[in-house]
């Protein structure tokens, strides 16, 4: 390169070095902020999972057995109903929401909760009014029904903080121009520095990926709902109360409380005087 003249074309390193803290600082600050709103949705969903769960297990333990498939039929509803608030993105999601609807409830009450302006709050609601039409339920057990709910309104609510604000445009737009200028200026410090080596090319290439790599990095989990696997909770929400319903129907204890056969191994060892 130095036979082109091209070393002419220089800076000197010290701008780089005084300015690749700050450069860092705000591509961790801006790494940080979209894992923790990654990580934060996905503590979440997994608090939904694990209360629908509960509120699924009680629901057979206590409802009346008319009311216990119904029971099942809204939860899993209402978990189709809040996944598709946070992937409403074209109209084929709306079709899939409305058939799955349609196959849990009809299509009466599926239309119903897809016109509503919100169709997870409204199945939520709908789900609380088994619990408070059950001739079972009262007192501390209907109070522990209520705990399950407002935890997964809870979720719901926090999850819904998360779409509606986004990282501020002015701190992601800062962050990208900075690190644009300060990788197109790069290999006119490596000139100087690697004397018009070639090398200066493969080492402002690597460089370069890391950086944009970083930054890429951070713009693909600052909206985590996009690459979150909703899917994957959702089938498996699904999937655990669908067997627990089915357990109480067909299981061995269908009309029996479970117990311990008579073959079975002792707990504790007998003691030796």
């Amino acid at each position: 390169l130095a036979a082109y003249g091209v070393t002419g074309l220089s800076l000197p390193v010290l701008p780089f070095q005084l300015s690749s803290p700050a450069l860092g600082l705000l591509l961790v600050f801006r790494t940080n902020t979209a894992y923790g709103r990654w990580d934060t949705c996905r503590k979440q969903w997994e608090s939904l999972q694990n209360h629908c769960l509960s509120l699924a297990r009680m629901g057979i333990s206590y409802l009346e057995p008319n009311q216990r498939e119904i029971h099942i039929r809204r939860i899993i509803a209402a978990v189709y109903a809040i996944k598709w608030h946070f992937r409403s993105i074209d109209a084929e999601n709306d079709d899939i929401l409305r058939a799955k609807l349609t196959e849990l409830l009809g299509k009466s009450e599926a239309k119903r909760i897809a016109r509503s302006q919100r169709p997870g709050i409204q199945a939520l609601s709908d789900l609380t009014r088994i619990v408070r039409r059950s001739r079972t339920i009262e007192g501390s057990i209907r109070t522990r029904f209520e705990m399950h709910m407002d935890e997964i309104t809870k979720s719901f609510i926090t999850c819904e903080g998360l779409k509606k604000v986004p990282v501020p445009l002015a701190y992601s737009t800062l962050t990208s121009r900075f690190l644009a200028l300060w990788i197109f200026l790069l290999p006119l410090a490596l000139v100087r520095e690697l004397h018009g080596s070639l090398v200066m090319i493969p080492v402002a290439i690597l460089v370069a990926i890391f950086f944009f790599g970083i930054e890429e990095l951070g713009v693909q989990i600052e909206e985590p709902f996009s690459i979150l696997p909703l899917e994957n909770y959702v089938d498996v929400i699904e999937e655990d109360v669908k067997q627990m319903l089915r357990f109480d129907r067909e299981g061995s204890y269908a009309k029996a409380d479970p117990s311990v056969g008579l073959d079975a191994s002792p707990l504790l060892a007998e003691s030796r005087a």
